[in-house]
């Protein structure tokens, strides 16, 4: 590094360090890591048919736009069925019931059979329709199964169910979870999962509602869990609410798994930053390190009194499982509820920092002095 560059350097630093926060606290964040102020660019986009893009989609020009001219004549027309009961048009009952119908036929490159389909009162509440109900739309002169195929995977791209805090949603196989993945890099979490059980994802269009995805096979087999025991497991953690504990924010099932959404997000865990120093503390002063290492352990101790409170234990406190978000604010990774832990038997570090009632299967067995008794012996005869 250059002369200059270094003055740059710590110019910075400098400029960081003395930046004018008022509290403790503003430091803190001022410090964290970068944020990104741009909204997420999803290179999927517009795969993502929620209520509002659905609206703001299909009007006039847009149902114009994939039918021929001659078809449009039939626009105002009154609707064919009702009797002179309502006064409805053709174009009128696309726009106001049967526009995720319409969406599904054009993406299949049937739009035309829009009007059999409203001549048959077919509209979006009749959605989804059952592989064996496509038929009745007869979107071909002559049975096509293919395309009955077609329609029937594809009106899930257009019905998608959005996840709500506290809520546990079960998706068809052939749905399609509206979550994007924002990171496959692995990301820690508590339980020891394999990396591919674990990424980081955000709900499209709300780049703000970040979460940790968790992944846990469900079955009879190794390493998997049953549903029942996956939802007890759910009843459990969204007992251990806590700012300072990783809580369950939202979860669901698809195609054989149960998946966890955890918030808060983490950039650190203790192991690592006692292993190297990230920017956002290496920065602080002294003085302010040691008043962030204090309020660590109030929150630690507040979170362990939380649970106590509730009768409940933590079990896996441990440096790889307390975590820091870019704001250098921390909490307790959460406790394996669902008993995968594989690695708890084996692992030095839950040894080293795991309470000792948990360790006595390992600890000196009574034949032991006995056997240091005659090595000292064995020694004293040499």
């Amino acid at each position: 590094m250059t002369g200059r560059n270094r003055r740059r350097t710590s110019f910075l630093f400098e400029a960081f360090r003395l930046g004018g926060a008022k509290t403790l606290s503003e430091i803190y964040a001022a410090h964290g890591a970068v944020r990104n102020t741009m909204p997420v660019a999803f290179p999927n986009d517009m795969m993502w048919w929620d209520d509002e893009r659905v609206e703001a989609t299909v009007d006039r020009a847009y149902v114009e736009s994939h039918l021929r001219p001659d078809e449009t004549l039939r626009f105002d027309q009154q609707l064919g069925f009702g009797d002179g009961l309502t006064d409805d048009t053709y174009f009128e009952w696309i726009v106001t019931k049967a526009k995720r119908i319409f969406l599904i036929l054009v993406d299949i490159g049937v739009p035309d059979q829009i009007f059999g389909a409203v001549d048959d009162s077919w509209d979006d509440d009749d959605l989804p329709l059952q592989l064996d109900q496509v038929e009745r739309l007869q979107l071909r002169r002559t049975k096509d199964e293919r395309l009955d195929r077609k329609f029937f995977k594809r009106q899930f791209t257009y019905l998608m169910r959005h996840l709500k805090p506290e809520e546990n949603l079960v998706y068809e196989d052939v749905e399609i979870v509206p979550l994007e993945p924002l990171d496959r890099r692995p990301v820690g979490t508590q339980a020891n999962p394999t990396p591919s059980d674990v990424d980081k994802v955000c709900i499209p269009g709300r780049p703000d509602d970040v979460f940790i995805r968790r992944r846990i096979s469900l079955g009879d087999g190794p390493g998997q869990i049953t549903e029942a025991d996956f939802l007890s497991g759910i009843e459990t953690m969204r007992a251990r609410s806590n700012k300072h504990i990783v809580s369950l924010w939202a979860s669901y099932i698809h195609k054989s798994a149960g998946y966890l959404l955890l918030t808060p997000i983490h950039e650190w865990t203790l192991t690592s930053v006692l292993t190297t120093l990230p920017p956002s503390i290496k920065i602080l002063a002294k003085r302010d390190r040691r008043v962030l290492l204090l309020d660590w352990m109030h929150c630690l101790a507040d979170a362990v009194a939380s649970l106590h409170n509730l009768g409940l234990h933590h079990g896996q406190i441990k440096p790889s499982n307390i975590f820091l978000d870019m704001d250098n604010k921390i909490f307790l990774g959460d406790v394996d509820v669902f008993g995968l832990d594989l690695a708890k038997q084996i692992d030095q570090e839950n040894y080293d920092y795991g309470p000792p009632e948990l360790s006595t299967h390992i600890t000196t067995e009574s034949e032991e002095p006995q056997r240091l008794i005659n090595r000292m012996r064995r020694k004293s005869a040499n």
